[in-house]
This record gives structure tokens, C-alpha cells and sequence, in this order.
């Protein structure tokens, strides 16, 4: 007897039940961050042009009434729709639109500059890990996304991960009904990275990059007082180029320049004389007053230099240098090489790592201690000190001074 198996009709699936299935599919934790996402950017769009039709022209500040005739004029008129692709997969947003009218009687339509940088920043690889957070799919197929789409570091790729975290730390503290998924998110571990040897340059390679530049230019005192100052400051690269001047005290003998770092930590760190010299010559060249809120390092256009600025500054000053000290053929060279150096420098001259972890604006005296890990002089010194040694020890044998001392006492 033949025996049939096939189903009734009426349990059998229908022909696109599932993709119907997936097409309805909502999930409120998507839509609430397309919404949030949307509301913020359409904001930063309107904040932009509000500025660009209040502010004047040139400049910045308020308007008086000589410079009423400079005052940007337009009206709105609408709004258009764009499509995004950010972070949380495709955005529809309303765009306001509105005609400004130029100073020869023209009209141009404006443009949002704030967009544009936003679609410049967001990439497709963004919005694959967003959904795969918001799916709530395996954790590996994000790391792969975070390494793979867009050829990451280890570093990156936690960095990244990072922001992510900090955003569905507010996602589960403002919508408890997504917790689940923001509890997946956030127990994703960091990434373990090669933690290599921190490299730092001698007193003497420091030297010959410092005054490596040509004197007698102007480009070349301004280049040499900025590695003067990244060499005798540790400071950071964004720390040197925000230096206002404003922010020196170059009177004696306490002379010090106010830092601004990371995490918002601003500090007060000593300059010795040397580098006082190189900021009063350079700010007397320039005609900037101690008391002004000018940047003290600027490029050709007489604007703030930036770190790209300041790290070609740092690299083609060691070419230079390379010729007369060799040593540094070879060795990759930053701004931030500096910091290391003189770290090195503090801590070989018995500096504690409290003092140096304040000077460096650490946020833990763990990130300074590293520093002490790379210096094997000191750890040399201390297996002296401990007479540890592969040789076996001599035996001490007293002369005979000192065999007629300890017989008279």
C-alpha cells in the first residue's frame, strides 16, 4: 500500500510567508534609535542655519551697526527630503532649504556643510555593524565586520567598540525594554593588542633634530622653537598647537605654560630658559602681546598649526638631523616620540612615577609605568646593586692594614 506523507495543503507553507514575515517585521529598538538618530541630525542642520543667518559675513561676534551691510540675508523656503546611510542603517531626514544673497546681488542656494561632513564620516561598514547589534547575531561576525570591512587595527577596532558601548549603556538606561539587547552589546570583550616596546631617542638624537632647522628663516625659528617646546614639555601634539598666549608665564623664576589635555584635564607644567628665550623671540617676531588668546604656533596662512602640520615639522627636521647623527635612519619619528623621551629622561634621573604621571597628564599611574618597563640601564643597574651575576664571587681576603685595625680595637 503506497504510503502518502505529503502534507494537507493547509499545513504547507505559504509561498512567501517568510519574506512577508521579515517585511512586517518591527522592532522597536531599531526605530527608536532611526528616530533619535534622525531628530539629532535634522537639529544639528537647522542649529547650522541659524548661525549662517545670524552671524555677518567675515568674522565672528555681534553685529554693529557698521557692519550691518556685511550680515549674511536669505530666506527659507522648505524643506527637501534626503536619504542617509548612517550608523543605523538608511535615515530619511528633512533638509530646511534657504537662498542667501551674496554681496554682488546674487542668490545661491545654501548647502549644509555639517551633511556633507556627516556622509563623509559614516560609512556603509557602520551601519552592517549597527545592524548586526540591533539583530542581535553572533559577536564574531562583528569583529569580523569591525576588521575585515574596514581594514582595522586591534587598537581601532576597540576604540570603536568602545563608542558603541557607550551609546547601549544609554540605550539600557533609557529603554529598559531593550536591555536584553544592550546587555549582548555590552558584554562583547576588547580585543587583546601586541603591546610593543616603547621607543624613545637619546638626549643627543634630541638635540640634533632641535636644531636641525635653519636659523636664520623664519619658518626655521618657528620650527625650531616647536620641537624646543615638544622635547622640554612632553606635551601631546594638540596640547602644543592649542598653546594660546595667553597661557605662558614667562617671568621668573617660575616659568610655566598651561596644558590642555585629554578628558578635559588642563595642567601647569614647568619651561625651563631656554624655551622662554624661543617663546619671547618668536612672539616678539610675530607681534603677539603675552596677554592675547593667540595660538602661538601658526602655519603660512597665518592660521593655528595643525598636528598634520606639526608632525611634518617633527619628520623633516629628523631628515635632516639624520646626517649628522645616524642613529635615527631607521627609527619611526612623531611628535609624540618626544613625551617618550623625555619620560625616559625624568625617570632616569630619579624622578618618581607620581610626579611624572602629573607632568605627563596620565589619567593612571599605570600608563606611566610603563616607562620603567623600557628602561633596561635601570634594571641593569639593579641586578648590579643585588649582586646578581653569572660569575661566581670572589672571596674577600683582608690586607694587612686592615688585619692591624681590627687586632687594636
Amino acid at each position: 500500500m503506497k504510503n502518502d506523507t505529503t502534507k494537507p495543503d493547509s499545513l504547507q507553507p505559504a509561498a512567501g510567508m517568510a519574506v512577508d514575515l521579515f517585511d512586517n517585521w518591527f522592532d522597536p529598538l531599531e526605530s527608536a534609535v532611526r528616530a533619535r538618530a534622525r531628530e539629532f541630525i535634522e537639529e544639528m542642520i537647522r542649529g547650522e542655519l541659524n548661525i549662517v543667518l545670524a552671524r555677518p559675513r567675515y568674522g565672528r561676534g555681534q553685529i554693529s551697526g557698521d557692519e550691518e551691510s556685511a550680515v549674511v540675508t536669505g530666506h527659507r523656503h522648505g524643506s527637501r527630503k534626503r536619504s542617509l546611510t548612517g550608523t543605523f542603517g538608511p535615515i530619511e531626514i528633512a533638509v530646511p532649504r534657504a537662498r542667501l544673497n551674496t554681496a554682488d546681488g546674487k542668490t545661491t542656494e545654501w548647502k549644509s556643510q555639517a551633511l556633507r561632513a556627516y556622509q563623509r564620516r559614516t560609512l556603509a561598514a557602520d551601519a552592517l555593524i549597527a545592524s548586526t547589534y540591533l539583530a542581535g547575531t553572533n559577536t564574531r561576525r562583528v569583529r569580523r565586520a569591525l576588521a575585515e570591512k574596514r581594514n582595522n587595527s586591534v587598537a581601532t577596532r576597540n576604540a570603536r567598540l568602545a563608542a558603541i558601548r557607550s551609546f547601549f549603556h544609554h540605550v539600557a538606561a533609557a529603554d529598559p525594554a531593550s536591555f536584553g539587547v544592550a546587555q549582548r552589546v555590552l558584554t562583547i570583550p576588547t580585543k587583546r593588542a601586541h603591546i610593543e616596546v616603547t621607543r624613545h631617542l637619546t638626549s643627543a638624537e634630541v638635540d640634533a633634530i632641535v636644531a636641525a632647522p635653519d636659523q636664520t628663516t623664519p619658518r626655521g625659528r618657528r620650527d625650531r622653537t616647536l620641537l624646543l617646546f615638544l622635547a622640554r614639555t612632553g606635551a601631546r601634539v594638540s596640547e602644543a598647537t592649542g598653546v594660546n598666549a595667553n597661557d605662558l608665564r614667562l617671568q621668573r623664576p617660575h616659568s610655566q605654560v598651561l596644558l590642555r589635555g585629554k578628558g578635559r584635564r588642563d595642567r601647569v607644567v614647568p619651561i625651563p630658559q631656554e624655551l622662554v628665550r624661543s617663546l619671547t623671540a618668536l612672539l616678539s617676531e610675530r607681534g603677539v602681546a603675552y596677554h592675547e588668546p593667540k595660538p602661538i604656533f601658526v602655519g603660512m596662512h597665518n592660521e593655528r598649526l595643525t598636528r598634520f602640520g606639526a608632525t611634518h615639522i617633527v619628520r623633516r627636521a629628523a631628515s635632516q638631523a639624520a646626517s649628522i647623527r645616524p642613529s635615527l635612519k631607521g627609527k619611526p619619528i612623531s611628535p609624540h616620540i618626544f613625551r617618550h623621551s623625555l619620560a625616559m629622561k625624568l625617570l632616569r634621573s630619579g624622578v618618581d612615577l607620581l610626579t611624572i604621571q602629573a607632568w605627563l597628564g596620565h589619567a593612571q599611574v599605570a600608563t606611566t609605568h610603563r616607562y620603567a618597563a623600557a628602561d633596561v640601564e635601570m634594571m641593569r643597574r639593579g641586578l648590579e646593586k643585588a649582586g646578581v651575576s653569572s660569575e661566581r664571587s670572589v672571596r674577600f681576603r683582608p690586607n694587612d692594614a686592615v688585619l692591624q685595625l681590627l687586632g687594636s680595637i
